[in-house]
Order: C-alpha cells, then sequence, then structure tokens
C-alpha cells in the first residue's frame, strides 16, 4: 500500500502539540444577559461567568453568602428537615476551617497535613453521628485532593494552595473560576459526563478558605485521556470546549473544572455547527456549498464557519502533526471524506503539497491538489 505522505519529506522533531493552548477569542461571553439576582449560586448556574463578572458581583457579597449548594444526599437524609439548612452551614464552615488550617503552597507534601485531616475527621464524625475518614489523594497546579467517605459517600474534597500570583496570571483556574465551572458545567450536561457539584465557598486570590465538594470517580485502570490531546480534530456538536480534558477526567467523566469555555457564543451559532458538522463528516461538499450560499452574509453562520475551521487551521499551521491524522484505515483519524467537507467550507490544503506522494490520487482529489 503506497503511503499517502512522503514521510521522508517531514521534519518531525521540533513537532509540539499545542492544541491545549489554542486561541480562544471567539468564545468571550456576553455578560449582559439581564439577569438579576442577589444569589450568587442562580448568578453562577445561569451561564459560564468570567472571573472579571465573579468577582464584580462578590465584590459587597457577605461571606457567608457565598456558601453554596447542598450536602450529599446520605448526609442530608441524616437530619430532620427543619435541621438540614443549618447542619448545612455547619458542615461547609468545617471545609473552610479545613481549607484555612491546610493553606500552604504547591510544593508543600499534602501527606503532612494528618493533624487538619484527622481534626476534620472528628468535626464530620461527631456532625453526622457516623464514622467518617479523610485522606489525602494527591495535588494539582492550583490545589489539593482530599477523599471523604462516610454514611456510604465516597466524596472529593478540592482545597487551594497558598499560591494567589499563580490564579491571578492564570484567570481560568484556581479558586473563583473553577468552583464557578463547577457549577454551570455540572448542572448545563449529562450526570454521568462529570463529577457531581454538592456545595462550595467562592473564594477571591488571597482568601484561604475555598473549598468545592464533589462526588468521588473512581478510576478502573487504564484511562484512554491521551486521546483527548486531538480533541479539536474530533468534531462533534460540543457546547464546551475543555482544554485539559485528557488531563481532568477519569472514565470519560471531567472532574477538575478548570479551563472551561463556551464552544459558540450563541445558540444560533450552535444550531449553524450542528448543521455543518455532520456534513462535513459525510465529505458532502454539495450541502456545505450551499448552506454558504444561502448564509453568506450571516455574522452567526460565518462565526460558526470559523469557529470549526479553527481546529483544522491550526493543524494546517503544524503540518507534521497534521499528516499523523490523514492515514489510510485507521481510526480516529481525519478521513478521505472529512478532508472534502473541510475544503468546501473554506480550508486551503495547498501547504501540503511538498508532502504528498504524487502517486496516490485519492488524497490528491480529497485535498485538490494539483502536481
Amino acid at each position: 500500500m503506497q503511503p499517502f505522505f512522503n514521510l521522508n519529506s517531514i521534519k518531525f522533531n521540533n513537532i509540539q502539540f499545542k492544541g491545549a493552548s489554542r486561541p480562544n477569542d471567539a468564545r468571550k461571553i456576553d455578560a449582559k444577559d439581564g439577569f438579576e439576582t442577589k444569589n450568587l449560586f442562580h448568578f453562577l448556574k445561569k451561564k459560564l461567568r468570567t472571573k472579571k463578572e465573579i468577582e464584580a458581583f462578590i465584590l459587597n457579597l457577605p461571606a457567608e453568602k457565598r456558601y453554596m449548594g447542598s450536602l450529599p444526599d446520605n448526609w442530608r437524609k441524616q437530619f430532620p428537615p427543619d435541621k438540614i439548612k443549618d447542619k448545612t452551614s455547619e458542615i461547609g464552615k468545617f471545609f473552610s476551617d479545613f481549607a484555612k488550617s491546610s493553606y500552604t503552597n504547591k510544593t508543600a507534601d499534602g501527606s503532612k497535613l494528618k493533624k487538619q485531616a484527622l481534626e476534620l475527621e472528628k468535626r464530620l464524625t461527631e456532625s453526622l453521628n457516623t464514622q467518617c475518614r479523610v485522606s489525602y489523594i494527591n495535588s494539582g497546579q492550583y490545589g489539593k485532593v482530599f477523599k471523604i467517605e462516610g454514611l456510604n459517600e465516597e466524596l472529593a474534597l478540592k482545597i487551594f494552595h497558598n499560591d494567589p500570583l499563580y490564579s491571578r496570571l492564570n484567570p481560568e483556574h484556581g479558586r473563583t473560576k473553577e468552583i464557578a465551572n463547577a457549577i454551570y458545567y455540572s448542572n448545563a450536561i449529562k450526570p454521568n459526563q462529570s463529577s457531581r457539584f454538592y456545595m462550595g465557598k467562592l473564594a477571591l486570590d488571597d482568601e484561604p478558605d475555598g473549598f468545592m465538594l464533589t462526588s468521588w470517580v473512581k478510576s478502573e485502570g487504564k484511562e484512554r485521556n491521551f486521546i483527548d490531546l486531538f480533541d479539536a480534530l474530533y468534531l462533534e456538536y460540543k457546547k464546551f470546549t475543555l482544554k485539559d480534558k485528557g488531563q481532568n477526567t477519569i472514565q470519560n467523566r471531567l472532574v477538575d473544572f478548570g479551563a472551561i469555555s463556551l464552544s459558540y457564543e450563541n445558540f444560533r451559532q450552535q444550531d449553524f455547527a450542528k448543521k455543518l458538522i455532520p456534513l462535513i463528516k459525510k465529505g458532502d461538499e454539495k450541502e456545505i456549498l450551499k448552506l454558504k450560499e444561502k448564509y453568506a452574509d450571516d455574522k452567526d453562520f460565518i462565526k460558526a464557519s470559523q469557529i470549526i475551521m479553527q481546529n483544522i487551521n491550526y493543524y494546517l499551521d503544524e503540518m507534521p502533526a497534521l499528516l499523523l491524522y490523514i492515514i489510510k484505515d485507521e481510526p480516529e483519524t481525519l478521513s478521505l471524506k472529512e478532508l472534502k467537507g473541510y475544503r468546501a467550507l473554506g480550508a486551503d490544503f495547498s501547504p501540503l503539497k511538498k508532502h504528498i506522494n504524487p502517486d496516490n490520487k485519492e488524497l490528491l482529489e480529497a485535498l485538490r491538489i494539483q502536481l
């Protein structure tokens, strides 16, 4: 079988896969939605908020109003209905106190926070009237994760490092944005696509008491997250772009909520994408060209097309990375049909000209390249 492209013409030593950091300027969110509320949870649940929007909203909000959510199901059942609100507040304070007492930089060994973990265990055990266990699991760029077990509940408690400058430099992550993302995302998608958000306290960059409690997602062995590094090439109709999906999923469920953005600016753009992407998959050039002609002056159609094209244009800038995905009969690669679909939408494949095997007429036709 003749290869689709000339491997000898490609220098692989300098390939860099930068998909996780590609520009996202086209995905800003309009804050002027006419939504007015003094309830922080409702404010965050309504839409995916920017960090600046969140900071402005909570500027004059009392600290107790930044506690959000509810106790896990089995915990809530421990109390009569008229006590649930007070117990939720009490246990939320336990978690905040734990976050403050465990407020260390990211290089600190979380396994050495045993004294703090034992104190939290004791307080939870007394409040829930059942034995609870708190154990350190791991540490990431922005926080530490502890596992909580009790009343047949397995939970993940995330607290945040004492590195406020790091969060300021990376506003898509950290104690403000991750908790906000978790509330919106876990309410906007199917339950089996992420860990479940239970409760948390939103904090600003220099505040030590922020925390987030979510359901525990158990790893069942080898994950296939490496495939998600090329998520941009698997064009399906998706509401969200998850930049760190490959690192932040267990069994295909999102467990870390940093770096989440909307894929399209509004529902109309999503509708256009929903029409275009299946046509690209099928390589239906005729229908794609019809839509382009019909909506030639439509701003939402143009924007949706541009967002879709970002995926292929990025890899055209990194030609060896793209060529690795143009391999005949391999799963999860770009098919000849998809190449035709992208071409109809406007992709320019001429930069690949010198790399294509001249005997491969199928690929030349799909890319519409003349040697």
